[in-house]
């Protein structure tokens, strides 16, 4: 039996699975990422003040753009709560009245088709015992 654990690490086309490598790569990363920005600092602080000017901007950028991803998902949500208002429910209540209706339906047949049917089947095989009964079974 597979689970979700087991199917999200499964091998890629080179044989290695994406969970192994991802942790290592990110650390890679931020370390060279870190070792640059003790050279820029050594060599030049004012490129680092630079790089942390462009780092504060970018950062705003990713606050704006989370912003505008956010403003997004609330009207999302704001249509589907319409959605489910105005359309979703009366189905439901369709639904209900087309049961209710079916149940009405059903109840009607039961008493006066299935109920008279099986009376006169009922009667009919008494009748059938009883003649059997008196003609001895011919």
């Amino acid at each position: 039996m597979t689970t979700m654990e087991d199917s999200s690490a499964q091998p890629t086309a080179g044989g290695r699975s994406k969970k192994r490598w991802l942790l290592p790569t990110l650390l890679v990363v931020m370390l060279v990422l870190a070792v640059s920005a003790g050279v820029v600092a050594v060599l030049s602080p004012t490129a680092l003040i630079t790089l942390r000017d462009l780092l504060i901007i970018w950062i705003a950028l990713a606050a704006l753009l989370a912003g505008v991803a956010l403003v997004v998902l609330a009207q999302q949500v704001a249509q589907l709560t319409r959605l489910l208002r105005e359309e979703i429910k009366p189905m439901l209540e369709d639904v209900g009245d087309t049961i209710s209706t079916v149940h009405g339906t059903a109840r009607f047949l039961s008493e006066n088709l299935a109920e008279p049917v099986i009376k006169v089947s009922t009667s009919i095989a008494l009748l059938r015992r009883l003649l059997a009964l008196f003609t001895g079974g011919r």
